[in-house]
């Protein structure tokens, strides 16, 4: 589905506990290097990876929205 904002009708529980599950881990990757589920990514749940995916390509696009928007800016 494609779609210009966020369908809060999408988002559910389940999701929102992915995302917070995965800010924690990252904040804990970044002091530790700790993986959540390890670095041998053949033994992480699919939805897991899933999710991780997803979350990292919305970091991407906000990124190169405020890139963007800088460039204009600037």
């Amino acid at each position: 589905m494609a779609a210009n904002e966020c369908p809060v009708s999408l988002i559910t529980p389940e999701s929102k506990r992915l995302v917070e599950v995965f800010e924690r881990a990252d904040f804990a990757h970044q002091g530790s290097g700790a993986a959540l589920y390890g670095t041998d990514l053949s033994r992480w749940p699919a939805r897991a990876i899933d999710a991780l995916v997803v979350i990292q390509q919305e970091r991407n696009r906000e990124h190169n929205a405020r890139a963007m928007m800088k460039e204009t800016d600037g």
